[in-house]
């Protein structure tokens, strides 16, 4: 089963598809996570996201993010998170922070 996420096709047999590399950030204690309201340090979330995307680019490699912290975080990181165009996974247990998400 191939899954496509921002223009990233996940998933097939090994080797079908670029690698996914999937970075976490915004979980508790997460250094760019400021509050646990979702404040967050946007200069350098940016500075590690351009710097991880310009490391990778040379492989052929993907970049996706993964976790927030908090339900009341959600509507803040998201919209900043949408700008990259990549793919974002949101790990959580509690439903009401993942459909927040959607």
């Amino acid at each position: 089963m191939v899954v496509e996420i921002a223009g990233v096709k996940i998933g097939d047999y090994q080797g079908v598809n670029l690698v996914l590399l999937v970075a976490s950030l915004f979980y508790h204690g997460d250094r760019y996570l400021l509050s646990e309201d979702g404040e967050i340090d946007r200069g350098g979330v940016g500075e590690a996201i351009d710097y991880a995307l310009d490391t990778i680019s040379g492989y052929g490699l993907h970049l996706g993010i993964r976790d927030l912290s908090t339900r009341e975080s959600v509507e803040k990181i998201l919209p900043f998170i949408a700008e990259y165009d990549l793919p974002l996974f949101l790990d959580s247990l509690d439903p009401l922070y993942t459909y927040r998400g959607l």
